[in-house]
């Protein structure tokens, strides 16, 4: 996800998953829930529930808005 503006609290937000560690399918391991992604827009800058657009969204919200 790519935030632009005035309120984007710029910065890398998640871990690098690397290519030493894949999944059992060789895949990237994944490193940060995507509803978390979405969820911090929602409510830091929509000012939206999350959990009323995101079913079974838990945990911390990421940085993203100021």
């Amino acid at each position: 996800m790519l935030l632009v503006g005035d309120r984007a609290n710029g910065g890398i937000r998640s871990e690098f998953p690397g290519l030493a560690r894949l999944d059992e399918d060789d895949n990237l391991l994944v490193t940060t829930e995507f509803r978390t992604v979405h969820a911090s827009p929602l409510e830091g800058w929509l000012r939206a529930e999350a959990a009323r657009v995101l079913p079974g969204i838990h945990g911390a919200r990421l940085p993203l808005v100021r």
